[in-house]
């Protein structure tokens, strides 16, 4: 984000504003003290570059991230964010900059913490979607459907995985042997009736969940960022370093929809 704001603001690459932004978390440029971020930082050096007022509006804020969101490239994001960073306050940048560098706030606040202080059933549904606007509008449901006694424990019933809507993959617990594993599996269904267990090599790729439906490909990382882009969305279009050739003979004729989860490698 620091680079960004140099080449939107163009600042020389050596200047000392350039430095200090590129360098925030070094004493000797940015004079940083205790709780002193990015965002501060961007605050202070870009404060006279910036705007003295903008008619930014939380729609508007949102419908940029989402365009940052969908952009592919690096090149790209840029094209979109020097002109709107640009218009904003130096406050409202302060805060932009700190939004999209949640990540490196260390805060200690994960996704389940947030959204269970929205709704209990609020991480549930994510899990199984990885979208905010669809968590927000299945909560507006339940909030309209269900008394307020039983709001409380509501939980992952009725929260399905639907295609193309990527979720959050099983992880499983790593174990020191296969007999630490029938061990475990046998406290967990003794009793049950025909009960198998099948062990096969775990192979170390790259985690991947793709959603196909029809000649439509999406794929999603284990966190839930997309790669469609990269492996191709059409199969029978002729970009995308996998789809195209996954397409052809790499499915059943009778399947014509179906989420894979799974280590891809070649």
């Amino acid at each position: 984000m620091a680079r960004i704001c140099v080449k939107a603001f163009g600042l020389a690459p050596k200047g000392l504003s350039a430095r200090t932004l590129l360098h925030f978390n070094n004493p000797k440029f940015s004079g940083k003290q205790d709780g002193r971020d990015l965002a501060d930082c961007v605050f202070s050096v870009l404060a006279d570059y910036c705007e003295a007022e903008s008619d930014l509006t939380i729609s508007g804020l949102h419908e940029q991230l989402d365009k940052i969101a969908y952009a592919s490239k690096q090149e790209k994001k840029l094209e979109i964010l020097t002109p709107f960073i640009r218009s904003l306050s130096a406050l409202e940048l302060k805060w932009f900059v700190r939004i999209v560098s949640l990540r490196e706030l260390h805060l200690g606040l994960s996704t389940k913490t947030v959204l269970t202080c929205v709704h209990p059933a609020a991480p549930s549904i994510w899990n199984v979607t990885q979208d905010l606007c669809t968590v927000c509008q299945r909560i507006a449901g339940i909030i309209k459907t269900q008394p307020v006694e039983a709001k409380s424990s509501l939980s992952i019933a009725g929260h399905h995985v639907t295609l193309n809507a990527a979720y959050r993959p099983m992880l499983c617990m790593r174990a020191n042997s296969a007999l630490e594993v029938c061990i475990a599996y046998e406290k967990v269904f003794s009793g049950i009736a025909d009960y198998c267990l099948c062990l096969e090599a775990k192979y170390d790729g790259e985690r991947v969940q793709l959603h196909k439906s029809g000649d439509k490909y999406r794929y999603w990382s284990r966190s839930g960022r997309e790669w469609s882009y990269s492996y191709g969305t059409e199969g029978n279009g002729t970009t995308g370093t996998l789809t195209p050739r996954l397409h052809v003979g790499g499915f059943s004729s009778d399947v014509s929809e179906c989420v894979l989860d799974g280590e891809m490698f070649g």
